[in-house]
Order: structure tokens, then sequence, then C-alpha cells
């Protein structure tokens, strides 16, 4: 069933974007920084070095998106090191949320409450699905340009 549900929610992860899930959490982000912002709350800090190495990317390609979050007040730079605000928390925190909603949608004939197995594993894949390795090419589109963060 894990795998079934990991391929369900991959290929609609794909489909719908990063965009959609950011603006389900009440974010006003680009797909990059909501993916920097989950590989940072996976993973902890990170020398942006080593998180433009795991984007295969260019610091300099990457730095808009890491701008935007410091812009924000999720992230802060230290010594070189991108570190998660209380704020980057919160926000990864609702866009793992979003991801699990999202997973549920798709089982919708069945309940987490019901069955209690499944709300542990759609908690447990929607951080697992977030910040993956497989989703690094959001990086390598250009941000877009927008003044704030909207929460809505």
């Amino acid at each position: 069933m894990e795998r079934s549900l990991v391929r369900l929610g991959d290929d609609d992860l794909r489909r719908r974007g990063y965009e959609r899930l950011t603006a389900m959490a009440g974010l006003d982000l680009p797909a990059g920084s909501s993916w920097i912002l989950t590989r940072l709350a996976k993973q902890g800090a990170v020398v942006g070095e080593e998180l433009a190495r795991q984007a295969h990317v260019t610091v300099d390609h990457g730095r808009p998106y890491v701008d935007r979050l410091v812009a924000e007040g999720m992230v802060v730079r230290s010594d070189g090191t991108l570190v998660l605000t209380a704020a980057g928390h919160a926000a990864a925190d609702r866009l793992f949320a979003a991801r699990r909603e999202g997973l549920r949608e798709l089982l919708a004939d069945w309940s987490p409450e019901q069955y209690a197995e499944l709300g542990e594993l759609l908690t447990k894949l929607s951080r697992a699905m977030l910040g993956d390795n497989a989703d690094r090419y959001l990086i390598n589109n250009k941000p877009t340009v927008t003044s704030s963060t909207t929460v809505r």
C-alpha cells in the first residue's frame, strides 16, 4: 500500500507542482524556494554551497530562491550556513500539511481516523515527498518576483 501511495502522490505532486501546493499552504513563494524550505526542514542547517551541490545548480543560480526566503524572514544566513527561522519551520510545516491533505484526498474513500496506520503513513509520506532529490530541478526554473508572501 505504501508503495502505491507514494506512486500516486509522486505523480500528483509532479503534475500539480509545488506552486499549487505552496498556494494550498497559503504561501506565495516560487517552487524553488518551497523546495529549499522543505529540504532545510528535513535535513537541518546547511552551507549554501552544499545546498547548491544537492540541487545541481551554481550558488548564483540558487541565490534568488534563498534571497526570497531571507527577505520573508524564513531563513537566515549565518557564516555561509542557511538556517530556518521559526517562521521558516512554520511555513515548511504548512507545506507538509498541505501535501498530507493532498495525499488524503487521493484516498477519499479511506479514513485516516478509522485506520490509524493510514494517518501515520500519510504524515510520514508527506514529509518524505517534499524537498526530495527528485524535485531539485525546481531550482533550475527562474523564480518569479512577487512583493511578499501572502498568508491566506
